[in-house]
């Protein structure tokens, strides 16, 4: 059987076809009701999109859809509605670039460093906003992501959190266009390969509510950038030097699986939440 989802976003009809029934106060009559805040937050992607794209044109930056928006970007053609941020892939040899025009190149949308790279925003609010990942070719030949930065140098440590989510190069490019609410936007070459990696070999036909839009709203008031790039990296780095792990060292690491975890999983996320306080609450103990 076919379940059928139908909402709306900026005046933008969609029809979305599923094989599974999604459960959720949200759906009536097989209409996903998106209310007038989440309306304005899609609307403010859609601005930061749009202003980035100018940017990234203006500067001949190569970017693409990545995670969630990549998965909306060929299922929905266009945003999830259970989704409220955008992300981005941006090539790590463009870092120095964007480090340039943080908070200097544009008045409507507001550019940030953060531990992933860099986070845009529209104007002076922190949310919603778009994450843009810094990506490199890491020792598997693979382009994966290259941050937390620590000293302005690249970690790879989010590789440990989030272990599918790479690209073969092959797979990567050329890169190629679509349409993303009516936005033109690029994707992987065969990005389809890397949605069934990260969220399944049914992630197009099954509807799965990710809890991660929790985790968003946890980031407004819980300082992870700083955690990553002061505390948890910082121990990291020593064990790069020593070869040796030591007890706070491998807590980094549990930690940094944790998130990982609470982003990526379809239920129990309050569980991990849970757990992932206690470790951190455990780490900072023991600093």
């Amino acid at each position: 059987m076919v379940y059928s989802i139908k909402y709306k976003i900026d005046n933008l009809k969609h029809s979305v076809n599923f094989n599974n029934k999604i459960k959720n106060n949200k759906i009536k009559n097989n209409k996903w009701i998106i209310t007038k805040e989440q309306n304005d937050i899609f609307i403010d992607l859609k601005k930061i999109l749009n202003e980035w794209i100018k940017i990234a044109d203006k500067y001949n930056i190569e970017w693409w859809l990545c995670s969630g928006s990549l998965l909306g970007a060929l299922r929905h053609n266009g945003f999830i509605p259970w989704d409220n941020d955008i992300d981005i892939c941006v090539p790590n040899k463009y870092y120095n670039l964007l480090k340039k025009l943080v908070k200097t190149e544009n008045k409507v949308i507001t550019l940030d460093k953060v531990a992933i790279g860099f986070r845009a925003f529209v104007e002076n609010n922190n949310f919603p906003y778009m994450d843009i990942w810094m990506v490199d070719i890491n020792r598997y030949n693979c382009v994966s992501f290259c941050a937390p930065y620590h000293n302005e140098k690249k970690t790879y440590y989010f590789t440990y959190g989030f272990p599918n989510d790479y690209f073969h190069l092959n797979e990567l490019y050329p890169l190629k266009t679509c349409m993303f609410e009516n936005i033109q936007v690029y994707i992987p070459f065969n990005g389809l390969n890397y949605v069934l990696k990260k969220y399944g070999n049914d992630c197009l036909t099954n509807g799965i509510i990710y809890p991660h839009t929790q985790i968003h709203s946890i980031m407004r008031i819980v300082p992870l950038e700083y955690l990553f790039e002061k505390i948890i990296i910082k121990k990291l780095i020593s064990f790069e030097k020593t070869k040796k792990i030591n007890k706070k060292q491998k807590l980094s690491l549990i930690i940094i699986k944790l998130i990982g975890m609470v982003t990526e999983s379809e239920k129990n996320y309050i569980y991990y939440i849970k757990l992932l306080m206690k470790f951190l609450f455990h780490f900072i103990y023991y600093l």
